[in-house]
């Protein structure tokens, strides 16, 4: 029995002896090889914080300062400029409408917000609101673009070499968050190091913000609200003119010069004194008119809108006049039996208003502002007419939670109308306002497609893109498994070039001559703009085009001054106005003399039918453009506009 204990004991040594030398042999390894490991470990990120020299954290320091102080800057014009860091070109002004697509705040200053709803100048409503990934963009190329210029390594005593900046932005709501790709190559002390990724939190909550911003914009196109208000303060304030009848036996009468300038005052009064229920600022207000209730729920932001009499005021009143009076019916022969028991005046001014509005929010020292604008149509409040997109959003709990498994496959349209299947096309799901990236169509067993797990959801829309394509959109319900094709239109660049067709004759554009035509293909939700000062170069697919542009003369033009005739249709004087019967009445009206910077000298409006045969076989297209002249008067430059509608127009031509 001792024996056998004696051989378990030395069979137990022999083995911590082999695990001590196997220990030692490790450490031995460790120990020789630490500078490979350590600089490898060192490379992607990990004991970074222990590994470093206090040298080399100090350049990784200025980076992540420099990140942060570059995105804090680009987040300040994005929050001034309505979400925008580079704003969206203007689009033509014309002497009738002169606002643009944005809002300058102080005149001559340059400083501009995008509006959220704008009117063009061809009557056609817009938005410049961008969805929150176009936002991230921007950030990312404001950082892309600027962060090289930030950094500086002149003061430091080692070599370094450094790579292009790659950023990733996520905006939240209380935060943004950056990461940055930034490859450098640190020699110090004859030690390579290596820096590469660095992230920074920034504490802005400009996504709180911007969701905000949405609602008021959203309950402001449903509701109307500020429409409303402004036809309650024509109505209320005595010194606008509206509808109303009165006794005296003397007509009242303004100056229409001091109605526009009373009504920019009332604006400016009374816009900028609204508060919105629920936020910090609208505790202290005691008026219940001035308080909206615009957001579904309470915030701890402040909420401003603004409107300055330094801003433009486009304003027409019927009847016209620089004199403004109502109709009396003590007039005629039956009036004058009327007088001695009593005096009866009539007045009904229609009004045709646009004003901008800026809308502010402020949270923690942060602003984020946008324009609308205010538009009354014949004293009614503007059409709902808009749709704003508001999606982009990705909300973890609907995208991250896939169950529905959908196969997409996407199909390219030949010109000879036979299908072929696209690799590499992008898929993403919309359901409702949030947007969810699914994957993209590959080979799979010698066939394209995408086959993956969609979330759940009725009615929601499927998006396929493809560079060289148009995207391909359609409804789709992942409530339970399916196969879909989409087709996707392919898009034709061409070159083109721009004609002038002055009464039947065809020349080339004249120096002073700027054409703009845009391209509306509404079946297929496709729209393009070209422009005689732009790269010579359009994008087409296939389909039927409203066409429409104008020419546009750029020279100084000066309009002389004339007296306009507006005849309209009012109450008959005496007890048959009363009774309800009208007659034709005309008031002249002197308009003074102006010279316009650029004045519009043609156009044209037509419909265009395009197919891929003729897109894929040409290499130019040409387009014909009516020129009527150099207006001498307001009443040539209204048939002008008319003459855009309804003259004849030369259809393009294919050049091969």
């Amino acid at each position: 029995m001792k024996s056998k204990k004696r051989e378990d004991k030395k069979a137990q040594v022999t083995i911590f002896v082999i695990v001590g030398l196997i220990t030692v042999s490790l450490l031995l390894l460790s120990y020789y090889y630490r500078d490979v490991i350590f600089g490898e470990l060192s490379e992607i990120g990990l004991f970074e914080s222990t590994a470093l020299p206090n040298e080399v954290k100090g350049v990784s320091n200025i980076i992540t300062s420099c990140i942060e102080e570059v995105s804090r800057a680009g987040l300040e014009i994005m929050g001034q400029q309505g979400g925008y860091i580079i704003l969206p070109n203007d689009p033509i002004i014309t002497p009738a409408n002169p606002l643009s697509n944005k809002l300058e705040i102080f005149p001559g200053s340059n400083i501009n917000v995008a509006y959220w709803f704008y009117q063009k100048a061809n009557g056609v409503v817009d938005s410049l609101m961008p969805p929150r990934q176009r936002m991230e963009q921007e950030l990312k190329n404001y950082i892309d673009a600027n962060l090289e210029n930030c950094v500086d390594f002149s003061n430091l005593n080692f070599n370094i070499v450094s790579g292009s900046v790659e950023s990733q932005v996520n905006i939240l709501d209380e935060r943004v968050r950056v990461n940055v790709e930034y490859p450098l190559e640190i020699d110090f002390e004859g030690k390579n190091f290596r820096l590469r990724d660095f992230n920074v939190n920034l504490d802005v909550p400009i996504g709180e913000l911007y969701e905000a911003a949405m609602e008021i914009i959203n309950k402001e196109n449903e509701n109307l609200f500020l429409e409303e208000k402004t036809l309650d303060f024509i109505n209320v304030y005595d010194e606008i003119p509206y509808n109303d009848v009165d006794f005296e036996c003397s007509p009242r009468r303004w100056s229409k010069e001091e109605v526009i300038t009373d009504l920019k005052s009332i604006l400016d009064v009374n816009i900028n004194s609204f508060r919105v229920e629920g936020t910090k600022d609208s505790e202290d207000v005691d008026n219940e008119y001035q308080v909206l209730n615009i957001l579904d729920k309470a915030r701890e932001i402040n909420i401003n809108f603004e409107y300055s009499e330094n801003w433009p005021l486009l304003i027409d009143i019927t009847p016209e006049g620089e004199v403004l009076q109502g109709e009396s019916f003590n007039r005629g022969s039956i009036g004058r039996f009327l007088t001695p028991f009593f005096c009866l005046n009539q007045y009904n001014f229609v009004y045709d208003i646009k004003y901008p509005v800026l809308v502010t929010l402020e949270k923690e020292d942060y602003t984020f502002q946008f324009a609308t604008q205010v538009i009354i149509d014949n004293n009614q409040p503007r059409e709902n007419a808009v749709e704003i997109d508001q999606n982009y959003d990705t909300n973890p709990i609907i995208c991250e939670n896939p169950l529905t498994r959908i196969k997409v496959f996407a199909l390219g349209i030949n010109p000879d109308g036979n299908l072929n299947e696209l690799n590499g096309a992008k898929v993403s799901y919309k359901c409702s306002t949030t947007l969810c990236n699914i994957g993209e169509t590959t080979n799979i067993g010698g066939d394209i497609f995408l086959d993956d797990k969609f979330p759940q959801c009725a009615n929601g829309q499927l998006i396929v893109e493809k560079e060289g394509y148009h995207n391909g959109e359609t409804l789709l319900s992942t409530t339970e498994e399916s196969i879909i094709s989409v087709l996707m239109e392919p898009i034709y660049e061409l070159n083109y070039e721009i004609k002038i067709n002055e009464n039947g004759v065809i020349r080339s554009l004249s120096k002073n001559e700027q054409v703009t035509l845009t391209f509306r293909n509404e079946q297929s939700n496709y729209v393009t703009t070209i422009s005689s000062t732009d790269i010579n170069t359009i994008k087409l697919i296939d389909g039927n085009y409203n066409v429409n542009g104008f020419v546009l003369l750029d020279s100084e033009v000066f309009i002389p001054g004339q007296e306009i005739e507006t005849c309209l249709d009012k109450p008959r004087e005496g007890i048959l106005g009363i009774m309800g019967l009208t007659e034709k009445k005309c008031i002249k009206t002197q308009v003074d003399g102006v010279t316009l910077p650029q004045v519009i000298s043609g156009g044209v409006n037509f419909g265009w039918g395009v197919n891929r045969e003729d897109l894929s076989n040409s290499k130019k297209i040409i387009f014909f453009i009516n020129s009527f002249g150099i207006p001498a008067n307001v009443n040539e430059l209204n048939n002008i506009y008319n003459k855009i509608d309804t003259n004849q127009v030369i259809q393009p031509e294919f050049s091969r």
